[in-house]
């Protein structure tokens, strides 16, 4: 039996099918990140403990299925427009029982409206009867980040730490559905 070994080529393209960065495949393998993009420029070749580290994690480990951001977004994805106004934003999260919103116009998430920013911008008001009436353009927090379908576990609790959603886009750049803190921890704790 001949067994042949993936060319040092090949080492970018199954980075990239598996949804790494450079950086991320460093730390899994503790290669340094400068060498794997020496190494993926064809500027480089390492030395044979560096190259077996890389195609062991790439190309040999068991096939396990990996947890990506498919197998974890809702696909119920509920949001309001830059012109809706603040009250039709709580009436939206209180009906569909979510505590933040992203904002999207024109198929592009421009930011978000969550419990914490409507709660401080009412409590700030002087009038809050305005207030609700207030576009959410005007008192929106940032946009949540954007993550391909293919994203890993690891990168998902990442962008989680720093923000309470994010949007999970197709190949087309198109938003297929939202992960939020809630449904990571449901994963991690065996709930569907």
């Amino acid at each position: 039996m001949i067994f042949m070994l993936p060319e040092l080529n090949e080492i970018k393209n199954k980075r990239k099918e598996l949804g790494l960065t450079q950086t991320e495949l460093s730390e899994k393998t503790g290669v340094p990140q400068s060498l794997i993009a020496k190494i993926e420029a064809g500027k480089i070749s390492p030395s044979y403990e560096k190259a077996k580290k890389l195609f062991d994690f790439l190309f040999f480990r068991k096939e396990e299925k990996e947890i990506t951001a498919k197998d974890l977004m809702s696909r119920k994805l509920f949001f309001v427009s830059g012109n809706s106004t603040l009250i039709e934003a709580i009436e939206l999260m209180e009906k569909k029982a979510v505590s933040q919103l992203p904002v999207i116009d024109s198929g592009k998430c421009i930011g978000s409206i969550n419990e914490k920013n409507t709660l401080n911008a009412l409590n700030e008001s002087n009038n809050k009867e305005k207030l609700l009436e207030t576009k959410i353009s005007k008192i929106m927090g940032k946009a949540f980040p954007l993550l391909k379908e293919n994203a890993l576990l690891e990168r998902i609790n990442e962008a989680l730490k720093e923000n309470e959603a994010i949007l999970i886009i197709n190949e087309n750049n198109k938003v297929t559905g939202i992960i939020t803190k809630t449904d990571l921890l449901k994963k991690m704790a065996g709930k569907k």
